[in-house]
């Protein structure tokens, strides 16, 4: 017992020593979190996906439209089925409690991200709990992660697959954790598991499912689990998970919903009848996968060949293993997407968590090695340390430059909708005239002002906006409304020339 005792407080002690010399990669991940996600936020201005989703949000905490029939605006989507309803319904919450400020979904989004980073914590920890020394090292996977550009996109603009990532993570977390479980403990964690699969399946619709395969592939590496013990668990995630869908389905409202889901979004996307992000290859989402993290390739590579040339790399053969395990869950999640030629590379955000602590489960032990040797009070240490607390305090300081300001993207376009939108915010209806179609002007004007664009053939509005660069209006009953705006003309009808 005194010797158990002895052990604990060893194995404690040398954690702390182990926390206290990578405390810089914590202060350069807090620092790269400053630079791009919470920039972001601080601006205003979103990606048009990410706005669509924030616009239904909003309307469905002010009882615009409902969980199983949400709304974008009246004129554009009255109906939104595109996706499945369950973020919506989630981020709908934080407006009942919290208002209609810009500022709320981007609560919303951060807390999301902050859930997505300590899921990634926990699986590490779970997946070295006999190797207590690489505990620290999960800062590894979470700067890689941070790395990612779709990441930083994804979190900071309100992608349904970020909301995702926390249902997948979740789920494939207590998948490995019923590994070590007796049977009845085992099937509840396999069962909360197919349910946090239907949470991502109405997500995002299929691309969360990958966990599905878990036991599957946990089987072609491990030897320690029998056939029958594969297809029992397999049995349970797909029965479990199939039961509830089934369960779902028998409710009206709901059907109508993943149905029309199914029509307009899966077996368009299949068909190739939806031209959103549609590419000429099959490839184009695993080019883009390696396009994008081109920089992580070299920088692990370079490190694994340093350590080489200084024979002091090492890796044991069960973390070789798990980081595989963790490897295939995270092509999974990509491969199956390539059967569509819509692709982009954001739709991977939930399965990049996986490829990413994979590779830094591979290095870990050999940094862990390298940190060990290294002396604190050495000046390359030293050195770290200050470039860490440079990072930080740059993130900082760039990040609160940016509150406030409105994103480039988004700049013109924002103004003149603030600009309109308070000479107009009465209206419902209102005429609209451009070159293309554009989704995100209309978002910000239904999301600040729930007021609807739509086309001039309808009957006459009491107000029309036009696109500056095709501005041809002939109707002698509308007059120019004299605004500073950038991009778009206001035009107000004139009663009396009625």
């Amino acid at each position: 017992m005194l010797s158990s005792f002895k052990l604990c407080k060893k194995i404690k002690k040398s954690m702390n020593s182990t926390f206290k010399k990578i405390v810089p990669f914590y202060f350069i991940f807090a620092g790269l979190v400053f630079f791009t996600i919470l920039s972001n936020l601080y601006r205003d201005g979103m990606f048009c996906d990410g706005l669509y989703y924030t616009t239904i949000s909003n309307n469905l905490a002010n009882g615009i439209g409902s969980f199983w029939q949400p709304k974008f605006t009246e004129m554009i989507f009255p109906q939104f089925y595109d996706h499945p309803p369950l973020v919506f319904g989630i981020e709908s919450v934080f407006f009942k409690l919290l208002g209609n400020s810009i500022y709320v979904e981007r609560i919303y989004c951060f807390i999301i991200f902050l859930l997505a980073g300590f899921l990634i914590i926990k699986t590490w920890h779970l997946l070295v709990k006999d190797q207590q020394n690489l505990k620290p090292y999960s800062i590894l996977a979470l700067i890689l992660w941070i790395l990612n550009e779709d990441i930083q996109m994804g979190y900071a603009n309100n992608l349904l697959e970020s909301t995702m990532s926390i249902f997948v993570l979740l789920s494939t977390f207590l998948l490995f954790l019923s590994l070590e479980k007796k049977t009845p403990l085992r099937i509840f964690y396999i069962l909360f598991a197919s349910l946090l699969l239907v949470c991502a399946f109405l997500c995002k619709g299929f691309t969360g499912l990958f966990p599905l395969g878990f036991f599957v592939l946990y089987a072609l590496l491990y030897k320690n689990i029998s056939i029958k013990t594969l297809i029992v668990n397999s049995a349970i995630l797909f029965v479990g998970f199939g039961f509830m869908i089934a369960l779902l389905l028998s409710y009206e409202p709901a059907r109508n919903n993943l149905s029309n889901y199914m029509n307009i979004q899966v077996i368009g996307s299949l068909s190739g009848l939806r031209p959103e992000n549609s590419r000429l290859s099959h490839f184009h989402l695993l080019g883009r996968f390696f396009d994008k993290n081109i920089l992580i390739i070299l920088l692990v590579s370079l490190w694994i060949i340093l350590l080489k040339i200084r024979n002091i790399f090492f890796v044991s053969k069960s973390i070789v293993k798990k980081s595989i395990l963790l490897c295939f869950i995270g092509f999974s999640g990509i491969l199956p997407i390539m059967l569509s030629i819509k692709q982009a590379s954001y739709y991977i955000i939930a399965a990049l968590p996986f490829i990413y602590m994979s590779v830094a489960l591979f290095v870990s032990e050999s940094v862990s090695i390298r940190f060990q040797q290294w002396k604190v009070n050495s000046i390359s240490y030293k050195i770290f340390f200050a470039l860490s607390i440079l990072i930080l305090i740059s993130g900082i300081i760039y990040s609160s430059f940016q509150w406030g300001k409105i994103d480039k993207r988004d700049k013109s376009t924002l103004i003149d909708v603030h600009l309109i939108g308070q000479e107009i915010k009465n209206e419902k209806f209102v005429s609209f005239k451009n070159r293309n179609f554009d989704g995100t002007l209309s978002a910000f004007f239904f999301r600040h002002y729930k007021i609807s664009l739509n086309s001039p053939k309808e009957d006459l509005r009491n107000y029309e906006i036009i696109e500056k660069s095709i501005d041809t209006i002939t109707n002698p009953k509308y007059k120019l409304v004299n605004l500073p705006t950038i991009k778009y003309n206001l035009y107000k009808l004139d009663s009396s020339s009625e």
